[in-house]
């Protein structure tokens, strides 16, 4: 969602750039004046979901061409959304016990965050394992008849940092009774 890698070959050693911007004023380049045939040109910092105008510019040190003519034709490409949290939810509510689902819209690492107050204190890691984005966490060890709060947080295999909203809910209490008689 905040970056993106060009790659091109040339017949002869020669500089790595990329100009690009999201009109076709090509304001903004990154590259490398090191001479190679095989070039890699990584542009960060880049807006989630916006289209991308770029060309690639190659020059050699024998250059008898003008920086311009080193241009490629003109491609475009569109950044991915930003990485979010979405579809939360805490079910199977027991005294003790609780389920958080949620949904990250990029491969990620997540962890929920909860406790009593906003401030949560505690922490469990998602155990998902790949490249999912579909997440389960079982709280455990809660105490019954109590308010919570819930965060959830993480990065993305970019490094973006995710999180949601805060989320509440409140543990069962033991069942009680009442009006006992002895016959």
């Amino acid at each position: 969602s905040s970056t993106a890698k060009v790659k091109w070959t040339t017949d002869r050693v020669s500089s790595s750039f990329v100009v690009y911007s999201r009109d076709t004023s090509y304001d903004e380049s990154k590259g490398s004046l090191t001479e190679v045939t095989a070039h890699e040109v990584i542009m960060s910092g880049l807006s989630p979901a916006t289209v991308y105008q770029y060309k690639v510019q190659s020059f050699d040190d024998a250059r008898d061409y003008e920086l311009d003519e080193a241009l490629s034709n003109a491609y475009t490409f569109t950044t991915l959304v930003a990485p979010a949290i979405s579809d939360v939810k805490i079910e199977d509510v027991r005294q003790s016990t609780a389920i958080v689902t949620w949904k990250s819209t990029t491969v990620s690492t997540t962890e929920v965050k909860y406790g009593k107050t906003t401030g949560y204190g505690e922490v469990v890691g998602d155990q998902s394992t790949g490249a999912t984005t579909l997440h389960t966490v079982r709280l455990s060890d809660l105490d019954s008849e109590s308010l919570y709060h819930v965060k959830i947080s993480g990065t993305d295999t970019e490094g973006n940092l995710l999180e949601s909203d805060d989320y509440v809910f409140q543990t069962l209490a033991f069942p009680r009774i009442f009006n006992l008689t002895f016959e």
